[in-house]
């Protein structure tokens, strides 16, 4: 397969690389690459935002852990049961 029609120039740097044993030049090598970019997306960051949050400990972030324990047991023991029907309305309510 043809790329950009360009194969006299991916021949021309195939025959230079091993010409000179598979090596690159300490020159061409030294040569910063300009263009070169990472942009991380608005989720990326949120992500890492929440990331960095979780491995900084429960307690630094405001999160209730009698609350957390609580809800955890009643779930386990089957005791908690979430009313469909306000929740959805919550989730309305929230959204529009």
């Amino acid at each position: 397969m043809i790329i950009n029609n360009n194969i006299q120039a991916a021949a021309g740097i195939y025959n230079r690389t091993w010409s000179n044993g598979g090596k690159n030049s300490a020159r061409e090598c030294a040569r910063p690459r300009a263009g070169d970019e990472v942009v991380l997306s608005g989720n990326a960051k949120t992500f890492s935002t929440a990331l960095g949050k979780l491995r900084a400990g429960a307690d630094s972030d405001g999160v209730r852990m009698d609350r957390v324990e609580k809800f955890t047991a009643l779930i386990e023991s089957g005791c908690y049961h979430i009313d469909s029907q306000k929740l959805a309305e919550s989730i309305m309510n929230y959204k529009f």
